[in-house]
């Protein structure tokens, strides 16, 4: 039954009855029905990167023995890392890992599991990590 300050029109095959001037409790109760539309994109597509919603600081020694510095988290877009010393950083507690120099801050845009040691002596490593996520 409709009423006459109301809209009909069918969409995607069902039929929608909507008031002329609904309030906002009207509009929250349910969703209209919406065609899918298949898109494909083709050539460039602009991106905007959002700030991160969390930042986490650690600061830690490092000896010459491997050390697990953050976990696998699939929240994390990206961590900042700087050693007073050479230090070398791995995905693995066995691997050789890459050599990176002392108080160059380096980024990386990864979620893998970070190891870090140093190269000859101890040092301090400090880290800032941003999740893209809470």
């Amino acid at each position: 039954m409709t009423y006459p300050d109301q809209a009909v029109e069918r969409v995607a095959g069902e039929v929608v009855t909507d008031l002329a001037d609904p309030d906002l409790t009207e509009i929250e109760q349910r969703d209209p029905p919406i065609p899918k539309v298949p898109v494909c994109v083709e050539g460039p597509v602009n991106v905007h990167q959002l700030p991160a919603r969390k930042v986490s600081i650690i600061v830690m020694d490092l000896t010459t023995t491997p050390v697990k510095v953050l976990d696998n988290d699939p929240r994390r877009a990206r961590f900042v890392a700087c050693c007073t010393e050479a230090w070398r950083y791995a995905v693995k507690p066995g691997g050789l890992g890459a050599q990176l120099p002392a108080d160059q801050a380096v980024v990386f845009e990864n979620s893998d599991v970070v190891y870090a040691r140093t190269v000859t002596s101890t040092a301090e490593l400090s880290i800032v990590a941003e999740y893209w996520a809470d």
